[in-house]
């Protein structure tokens, strides 16, 4: 029980990224999990602290100092592996959305609880259940400091997640659509359905948003956020045209012409 205890408290794991299932085009293509990002798992010292200064944006820095000061080991997301040297260890880790994601509005938004919009919430379940992490245990000294250079131990179960949901959307004919989209619409939405099937080739809603900083359209006015291709809103009265259609119409009495 001793020896078992002391392994216990000899070691620190952290979580690199976590994963669920992907969601798919017709072809296979990822629409949702194909994007990566690198974070760097920082041993904390005098010595990474220097290091670490002429490396990073002093914004970036500045975020960490006081985790630098500390003697547990954590990660931070960074731009380039320039950083990685003595004490700094970057990693390639799977990241849900690209900046330049296709089908932002059907695809929806996946949040700490799950799924919140789209195919995301639709299929929060299955996607759910192809869950995966990836993460590395540090060894730590009998007080939790970091030993650096260590053997650390990596556990990556996100191949689970290659499982998901496959749509009719072809991301081919999705691209051509919000690119053509773009240029004559400010708000509105595109739909391409096959006639044969009625599966729905491609769906584009504007205005789009990045998913990866919505909270800089929550306040926005043309309600970005809408999928203006299934969502119901206030499109204005649809009886109007049939009243003007009317309007040119002469009413003739019987027995005249």
């Amino acid at each position: 029980d001793y020896i078992a205890a002391a392994e216990n408290h000899s070691t620190y794991k952290l979580t690199l990224a976590t994963t669920r299932g992907k969601i798919y085009d017709r072809n296979g293509v990822a629409l949702a999990g194909e994007a990566s990002s690198l974070k760097a798992l920082i041993i904390p010292s005098s010595k990474t602290a220097a290091e670490l200064m002429g490396k990073l944006p002093i914004e970036k820095y500045n975020s960490i100092t006081q985790q630098l000061k500390g003697k547990y080991p954590f990660v931070t997301e960074v731009e380039d592996g320039s950083c990685e040297g003595e004490g700094v260890t970057v990693y390639r880790v799977p990241k849900r959305y690209s900046y330049h994601s296709l089908a932002v509005h059907l695809v929806g938004l996946c949040g700490k609880n799950g799924g919140e919009s789209g195919i995301e919430r639709a299929y929060d379940e299955w996607l759910s259940d192809a869950a995966g992490e990836l993460s590395v245990t540090c060894r730590v000294s009998a007080s939790g400091r970091s030993l650096d250079g260590a053997d650390r131990e990596i556990d990556d179960t996100t191949p689970v997640s290659n499982r998901g949901v496959m749509l009719t959307i072809d991301s081919n004919i999705q691209n051509i659509a919000e690119t053509s989209a773009k240029k004559y619409l400010e708000c509105g939405a595109v739909i391409v359905i096959e006639i044969d099937s009625g599966e729905i080739a491609a769906m584009a809603s504007l205005p789009s948003y990045n998913r990866n900083d919505v909270a800089s359209v929550l306040n926005d006015s043309r309600s970005p956020l809408i999928n203006r291709a299934v969502a119901t809103y206030n499109a204005g009265s649809v009886f109007k045209p049939v009243v003007a259609a009317a309007g040119p119409l002469k009413r003739v009495r019987p027995g005249k012409r």
